[in-house]
Order: structure tokens, then sequence, then C-alpha cells
């Protein structure tokens, strides 16, 4: 988008102060903002089931997350079944929560998008380290981000990388995760958006 390589190419130039990471929400604003001043109507039709955050969770995303191959045991930890069902359908729950109270993400992605992000990158981290929303560590949420987003376009870094911080929020809020715990794992995705 222009407008987007604009706002870099100013960016860049220390012209205006915009983090690479709100590049694309601010994008999506300047042309909602101009939109809106030339009569387009914006309102929003209700939503579909597709796009229910009360939804079932279970009919969005396929159980790909059972055949991942994953690591046995991780010191005391051992995989289990039932633990990865557990992650991937709160995983669910949160992402569409997730997407739903944040205009940033609603106005940019639809909620599939925002699902896809989520999900399958904490589904990884259950696989790889079997670590739970409740004991995700910054060290192996970066080790992940590291190995996936080389494989990834700019949009789906941006999306994945935005969609995460704003899912920490989201935790943070709900009271589900605790701010000083999960400030290292804000810093490394913020650290590799700047990146």
């Amino acid at each position: 988008m222009i407008i987007q390589k604009f706002l870099i190419w100013l960016s860049d130039r220390e012209i205006l102060s915009i983090p690479s990471y709100q590049v694309t929400f601010t994008t999506t604003r300047v042309m909602t903002e101009a939109l809106t001043a030339i009569g387009v109507d914006f309102s929003n039709p209700l939503p579909d089931e597709a796009d229910d955050p009360t939804a079932p969770a279970n009919d969005i995303l396929d159980d790909g997350y059972q055949t991942v191959p994953h690591v046995d045991n991780v010191g005391n930890r051992q995989w289990s079944m039932d633990t990865a069902t557990q992650v991937h359908r709160q995983l669910i729950e949160d992402a569409r929560a997730t997407w739903a109270a944040a205009d940033d993400l609603r106005s940019t992605y639809d909620q599939g998008e925002v699902l896809e992000a989520i999900v399958p990158f904490g589904d990884a981290l259950y696989a790889q380290f079997l670590e739970t929303p409740d004991n995700w560590t910054a060290e192996n949420v970066q080790t992940q981000l590291i190995q996936l987003m080389p494989e990834q376009t700019l949009h789906e870094n941006q999306l994945l990388l935005g969609s995460w911080m704003q899912l920490l929020m989201h935790l943070i809020e709900s009271g589900k995760l605790d701010r000083d715990r999960t400030a290292p794992i804000a810093a490394s995705l913020q650290w590799l958006h700047k990146s």
C-alpha cells in the first residue's frame, strides 16, 4: 500500500515517529478517516456466526495440533493430548475475545486471520516447549518467532506480532496473566517488531 510505504519512509527518516508494528494499524486508521471524510459508511452489520466471539470454539480451526510433532517431556512436564486440547481450545477462545476487544485488530484483520496467527503459534509453544499460557517464557516465545518469521511475508509477521501483543494485553486485562511476568514476552515481541 502506498500510504504504508510512505509512513515507513517518513519514520525511517525520523520525520514521523511510528513504530513499525503500528504502521499497519496507522495506515488503516488514515484510510478509514479519509474514506469517512468523503462519505463512505463503515457501520458494521451484525456479525455472522464466524465473527461471533461467543460462538463455539471447536469449529474454527482443524485438529492439526493433535498430530504436530512434539517433545515428550521438558523438565518435570510431560506432553499430554488432554493438555494440548485444552491449550488449543483456550487459545481459540482468547484469540476470539482479543479480536473482539481490539479495535486495531478488528479494523485491520478479519477474525480468521487473527485466529490463524495466534492459535497455531500457541499450539507450537506447547508442542515444542510444553508451555501453556500461564508459563510462557520470553525466551521460548522469541525462539519460536525467530524460527517462524523468516518463512512468512511481512504482512503475516505484522499480523502475528500485532495479534500476540493484543493477546497479551487481553490476557493481562482479564486477569489470566500477570503483568510483570508477561512484560519480558511483550518486550521480545516489540524487539522483533523493530528488527
